[in-house]
């Protein structure tokens, strides 16, 4: 490797795998979250759920592995990274406060 990029096919899967499997917010999303989601809907919809997650990620990174080339330039600017980090930070607080408010025993005000 040089430079930090992969050379060759077994460099490039090698880190995949690593990038993958010891992300732990891969393990958090996909075990606990998904997870801990999906039991809301029980065994008979669990098949739906699952097609869903999967389109769902197929579409996600099939679009990002496309967009790529395409949006490099846009981000070779500071100023597009801020305003994804701000648009990705929007998204999270968005999703923590709709599980919590969801399944977590609080109403619109925060009262259990």
């Amino acid at each position: 490797m040089q430079a930090g990029v992969a050379r060759t096919r077994s460099d490039a899967i090698r880190t995949i795998l690593m990038v993958t499997l010891v992300n732990p917010y891969v393990w958090l999303d996909t075990v606990i979250l998904i997870g801990g989601v999906s039991s809301v809907y029980g065994r008979q919809a669990a098949p739906s759920f699952v097609l869903g997650c999967l389109t769902a990620s197929v579409a996600w990174f099939s679009s990002i592995g496309f967009l790529a080339g395409k949006l490099a330039p846009l981000f070779q600017k500071a100023s597009s990274w801020r305003v994804l980090d701000s648009v990705i930070g929007a998204v999270m607080v968005f999703t923590a406060s709709m599980l919590l408010w969801q399944y977590g025993g609080l109403n619109a005000f925060g009262q259990p």
